[in-house]
């Protein structure tokens, strides 16, 4: 099993920098991530299964347990960045978007306005993101998304 006591004191102590978590593992991502050995440490973060296959149990386990609890679940796909000139789709999302829409579950699914920010407005679109994580900008975003398909859906009214 991985273990964070693995990890030399280096990475131990610079991990905590957004800045440089940024740089290495965009340059040397199995050291960073501690996988240069890959008979010791791929596997652990392998799995036989398809993304979409394990994200639809998660995302099923949660829902059973937002009904037994009796709150609501608001699936958000917030899309990655993305690095080219043409909008790249994640077929896997794709299949867990069509998943959650047959099981009716509440979804704000915000692909297809990144998608057409980034070719209307490719400036304000990178503005939305930085290499790994979003900006103030994108998480007020996806927040107003949210807040409109909230108040649009009625299903989340006071009772």
């Amino acid at each position: 099993m991985y273990s964070y006591n693995r990890l030399d004191p280096v990475r131990r102590v610079l991990g905590y920098s957004f800045a440089i978590d940024s740089i290495f593992k965009e340059i040397a991502p199995k050291w960073w991530w501690n996988m240069h050995d890959e008979k010791k440490t791929a596997k652990e973060f392998r799995t036989p299964h398809k993304s979409d296959e394990v994200s639809q149990v998660i995302i099923k386990k949660i829902s059973e347990l937002a009904k037994e609890k009796g709150f609501k679940l608001l699936i958000v796909r917030q899309d990655f960045f993305q690095r080219n000139f043409e909008y790249q789709t994640d077929l896997a999302q794709e299949r867990v978007v069509a998943w959650c829409k047959e099981q009716g579950l509440l979804l704000v699914d915000l692909q297809p306005k990144l998608k057409q920010l980034f070719y209307e407005n490719t400036e304000k679109y990178r503005s939305f993101f930085l290499p790994s994580h979003m900006t103030n900008q994108g998480n007020l975003f996806v927040a107003q998304e949210i807040w409109n398909q909230i108040n649009q859906s009625g299903d989340f009214s006071a009772h």
